[in-house]
């Protein structure tokens, strides 16, 4: 029987990480969403930095709370949530 105060090995790992750590893993993702224009989704970030769903929907969470910019894209055609700068596609006028 589970207790709400359990947690699997791999929540263990990552409260264990240095603050600083966790810093760089934030930054890092930011710089990745400025690069891609196809965004990112949970799953990219979880393969990443091997953290657990929640854990990559709480950096996530805390990144759009500093940078409101960094929204949903719904223009990536797939069954998975992209999040990313929003670029608007230009037409070039001949």
């Amino acid at each position: 029987m589970m207790h709400m105060y359990d947690t699997d090995e791999q929540e263990v790992m990552e409260m264990q990480k240095p603050r600083y750590s966790r810093v760089s893993d934030l930054l890092e993702l930011l710089i990745t969403i400025e690069r891609r224009t196809d965004g990112i989704t949970y799953q990219y970030i979880i393969d990443e930095f091997n953290v657990s769903r929640r854990t990559a929907e709480r950096m996530l969470k805390g990144l759009r709370e500093i940078d409101p910019n960094i929204v949903e894209l719904d223009y990536i055609l797939d069954t998975r949530k992209h999040y990313g700068y929003y670029r608007q596609k230009f037409k070039l006028s001949q």
